[in-house]
C-alpha cells in the first residue's frame, strides 16, 4: 500500500550471462545514494528494505570483502533466488523480485519510486518464449534501459586487453550482443504492439563494461566532471557518449547499429 499513488520509474538493466549486471547493479545501489546526496541533495532511499534484502546481500559481498577472492558474486541463474513463484493468468510463472528505491528532494515529502530488476541473461535470448517465461517484459514498460557490453565477449576488445587480462577460456565468450539488442527490439513492438519499423522514444544507455581492461585503448580520458552546481552537466555527457560512439564503430559497430535502430535516444 505505500507504494501506491507515487510515480514509479523502471530502469530495465539488460544484458548476456556473466555480462556483471549484478555487480552492475549492487554498486549502483551503493554509490547513487552518496552521489545524489552529495552532489544534488537528492535523497536516493531504500524503499523495501525487505524485499532489497538480496540486492544488500550483493552489496555488502562487494564492500565487506577483505580480499578480491570475496568479492565474488553467483550468477543470477534463471529462476533462481532472484526469482519468486507468482500467479499470471492462472499460470505459476517465475518473475524476477524489483528492487524499489525512492527518490526525493531533501525536505520536500514528495518522492518518485525507481525500480531495478536483475534477470539471469538468458532471460534477454531469443529462445526464450516470453509467454511462458515473462520475467523479462519489464523492458516494454521501462523509463529507461541499461544494456551491458562485456568486453571480455567481443575479439576486438579482447586483443586490446594486456596480457593476463582475458577471461578464463573455460567461460563462454559467444558474441551475442548485436543479437540480445535486436530481441529486445523485437519483443518490446510486439508487447507494445509497435510496426516494425518504429523506434521507441525510451532512453537507451549502452554502458561498456570493466573498463579497466580496455579503458587505456580510449583516444581521450573519459571526462568525470558529470555534475556542476548541483545539476548534470549535459554537455560532458554528450562528450562522452560522442567518444564512446565513435570507440564502438571501430570495434563493435554492430552493438551501434542495432541500439540506435531500436531507440531514437541512445546514449554511451
Amino acid at each position: 500500500p505505500e507504494f501506491i499513488g507515487g510515480s514509479t520509474q523502471i530502469i530495465s538493466i539488460v544484458a548476456d550471462s556473466a555480462a556483471g549486471k549484478s555487480y552492475y547493479l549492487a554498486v549502483l545501489s551503493k554509490m547513487l545514494p552518496e552521489i545524489l546526496f552529495r552532489e544534488m541533495n537528492a535523497v536516493f532511499q531504500d524503499a523495501n528494505p525487505k524485499g532489497n534484502a538480496r540486492l544488500t546481500d550483493l552489496r555488502e559481498t562487494l564492500f565487506s570483502a577483505r580480499e578480491p577472492s570475496d568479492a565474488i558474486l553467483a550468477r543470477t541463474v534463471l529462476e533462481g533466488e532472484m526469482y519468486a513463484r507468482c500467479l499470471r493468468y492462472d499460470r505459476e510463472v517465475q518473475m524476477p523480485y524489483p528492487f524499489i528505491y525512492s527518490l526525493s528532494r531533501d525536505g520536500n515529502p514528495e518522492r518518485s519510486l525507481v525500480v531495478f530488476y536483475d534477470n539471469s541473461g538468458e532471460h534477454f535470448q531469443p529462445h526464450i518464449d516470453i509467454n511462458t517465461q515473462p520475467g523479462a517484459q519489464h523492458v516494454s514498460s521501462a523509463a529507461g534501459i541499461i544494456f551491458l557490453f562485456d568486453p571480455f565477449c567481443s575479439a576486438k576488445f579482447r586483443s586490446m586487453m594486456k596480457e593476463g587480462d582475458d577471461r578464463p577460456t573455460d567461460e563462454d565468450q559467444s558474441d551475442r550482443h548485436d543479437v540480445i539488442l535486436s530481441e529486445m527490439k523485437v519483443r518490446v513492438q510486439k508487447l507494445r504492439n509497435l510496426p516494425s519499423g518504429e523506434k521507441v522514444s525510451t532512453p537507451l544507455a549502452i554502458v561498456v563494461g570493466k573498463s579497466d581492461m580496455w579503458i587505456h585503448a580510449l583516444p581521450h580520458p573519459v571526462r568525470t566532471d558529470l555534475i556542476a552546481d548541483g545539476q548534470l552537466n549535459r554537455s560532458v555527457l554528450a562528450e562522452n557518449s560522442t567518444m564512446l560512439r565513435q570507440f564502438l564503430m571501430e570495434h563493435a559497430p554492430t552493438v551501434v547499429g542495432n541500439a540506435e535502430a531500436f531507440s531514437s535516444n541512445v546514449q554511451y
